[in-house]
């Protein structure tokens, strides 16, 4: 009986310590800066809006109702501030902003989501935003994505932005 209980314990700690520990960390993802994406020159601060992507674009992209979009992203110690917004030229029916916050995978070479911070929505509105603080693993670049959109009498434009990245030490 001693000799079965002693190859249970030995088997379940064997089964703990390969299938139970976090895999997310490693020396190499830790040391390695984002190939995409623009580093904020303020290393708690990151900022990026709507704009930014248009400037890329083979063709300047026109919208009827939304007039703008930011994304934010802030750091104090291990816990960030992240918050995006929405404006438009008129209220309208919808309008919303879908906030993610990303860290850097170096093993993947890109941005994944990490945390989807909220769907804020305004209804007969030219303007919403929302946010939230996060606590987040150190040793890790981050940044805010944001979905804007609106709905208008049937027709819903979509924008995205940006936050330039920061560092978690």
């Amino acid at each position: 009986m001693y000799h079965l209980i002693k190859i249970i314990v030995v088997s379940v700690t064997l089964l703990w310590v390969f299938c139970y520990q976090p895999a997310n960390i490693s020396a190499t993802e830790i040391s390695k800066e984002p190939t995409q994406g623009v580093q904020s020159k303020d290393p708690e601060n990151g900022y990026g809006d709507i704009s930014q992507n248009k400037i890329n674009e083979i063709s300047i992209k026109s919208n009827q109702y939304i007039m703008d979009g930011e994304s934010f992203i802030s750091s104090n110690g291990t816990t960030v501030s992240v918050s995006g917004n929405t404006r438009s030229f008129i209220a309208v029916d919808i309008i919303a902003v879908d906030v993610y916050l990303q860290r850097w995978d170096s093993n993947k070479g890109r941005w994944i989501d990490v945390k989807a911070v909220g769907n804020f929505r305004g209804y007969y509105n030219a303007a919403i935003s929302g946010g939230k603080d996060i606590v987040v693993v150190p040793g890790y670049s981050y940044r805010t994505r944001s979905h804007h959109w609106i709905n208008e009498n049937q027709t819903t434009e979509n924008e995205y932005s940006y936050s330039t990245y920061i560092y978690v030490k």
